[in-house]
């Protein structure tokens, strides 16, 4: 029995749709039933220990599968029959149509190789004494996360961190790492302008300076037992190649754009965490460890507004702005693998220096940018629309040709 591709529509928690049964001849069936369910799920597996000599060691073949489980909802009723009755189906096309009114406050859609956060409509047909026929489609929530709706993410963020080097146990002085932001909310697209000191007061000599935009990645799970598995994702990296001498200071700032990647507000999942940070590295050479600062970093789906601080502004909504907003959902399935195996959304930038520095200057002021997004408005819940095919399961060629097919249905504000 073929079935043809759909659309499914989400406007305002509504979903609505209507199912074809094309049939050939009289036909008995006890009903037609719609489902609309939605749910998280995790799942990994890692080797199982043991305990040897006091200390807990990896088995080699043994592995141990962690799941975890969320219900958000779970909807199904009878468009036709259901009673226990059979029904005679004319000869014919027939067309049965569906409304489910999702609850409020749902965590967006999400996929991971480690988890999902997941919305799906399934129909069955039901026939006597055959196998039911049964249709399904993954439905997408989209993220409409409005950065103006946290105002603290406006307000400029700096850290500084400092480190004392020397060799052996002789200190030879302090290295220190200043870097700041002029806001902590971005979009994809948009350019986050970095500014950074590294201030270089011992006799180690300063290798160069990284960048990186960071996914940080929690998955949670109740059976056997509670358990967490994280996953860190380098996003996008920018290197500064220089040599910072002893008493000298390097005052700076670079862009980092952000790639197109699944907005921050995962916080209505509770076995599901998304955050952002950028991380500025400064390497001391081989024998001492490495200069860290973090930021933490937001990324939404609406920019913030156009204030005193220089924030981006965003054009009316047109569908090339809603194009843009969804694509992350396929980026994040499926990222890209740099040279080295680990996974990266586009190639590093590297900052040279110039060779004849000149004397340390104040922090330059942060640059206007504009980025053409999503209006500045209050957003309702944004439409998506997914197509892809479907299947038929456990198909029977002695049974009549139904055709289920859901066709998209929009309603206006």
């Amino acid at each position: 029995c073929p079935l043809k591709k759909f659309f499914v529509v989400i406007r305002d928690q509504t979903v609505s749709g209507r199912i074809k049964i094309v049939n050939t001849s009289v036909k008995q069936i006890r009903g037609l039933e719609v489902i609309c369910k939605g749910e998280a799920f995790t799942s990994w597996q890692r080797r199982s220990l043991k305990l040897k000599a006091g200390q807990y060691v990896h088995k080699k073949k043994n592995f141990l599968m962690y799941e975890g489980k969320e219900k958000y909802f779970r909807y199904k009723y009878f468009l036709l029959g259901g009673k226990g009755q059979e029904i005679e189906l004319p000869p014919g096309d027939h067309f049965y149509t569906f409304t489910f009114v999702l609850p409020s406050d749902l965590p967006p859609s999400f996929e991971h190789s480690k988890g999902y956060i997941r919305y799906s409509l399934k129909a069955r047909l039901v026939r006597p004494w055959k196998p039911d026929q049964i249709a399904s489609k993954v439905i997408t929530l989209a993220n409409n996360f409005d950065l103006n709706s946290v105002p603290t993410l406006r307000e400029p963020k700096s850290v500084k961190n400092e480190q004392t080097v020397g060799y052996f146990c002789f200190a030879s002085g302090i290295v220190s790492l200043t870097i700041s932001t002029p806001q902590t909310g971005y979009v994809s697209g948009e350019k986050m302008t970095v500014a950074c000191e590294v201030e270089n007061e011992s006799s180690v000599k300063v290798q160069g300076i990284r960048f990186y935009l960071k996914q940080l990645l929690h998955f949670s799970a109740t059976y056997p037992f509670k358990e967490t598995e994280r996953k860190e994702l380098k996003l996008a990296k920018k290197i500064r190649r220089c040599q910072i001498l002893a008493g000298e200071v390097d005052k700076f700032q670079t862009n980092i754009t952000v790639p197109e990647v699944a907005p921050s507000n995962l916080s209505r999942c509770s076995i599901i965490d998304l955050k952002y940070e950028l991380e500025v590295v400064v390497n001391l050479g081989s024998f001492h460890n490495e200069l860290t600062a973090t930021i933490p970093i937001t990324i939404g789906s609406v920019p913030l507004a156009q204030g005193s601080n220089s924030n981006p502004t965003a054009p009316e909504l047109n569908a090339q702005s809603l194009t843009s907003v969804l694509s992350w959902l396929s980026v994040l399935a499926t990222p890209l693998l740099s040279k080295n195996g680990q996974q990266t959304y586009f190639s590093s930038d590297v900052l040279e220096c110039p060779q004849n520095p000149k004397a340390p200057s104040e922090f330059n002021s942060y640059s206007t940018c504009s980025y053409p997004a999503i209006a500045n408005q209050s957003p309702s819940t944004l439409m998506s629309c997914m197509e892809s095919g479907c299947s038929i399961s456990k198909p029977n060629n002695d049974t009549c040709q139904n055709l289920l097919e859901s066709v998209s249905t929009l309603k206006t504000t």
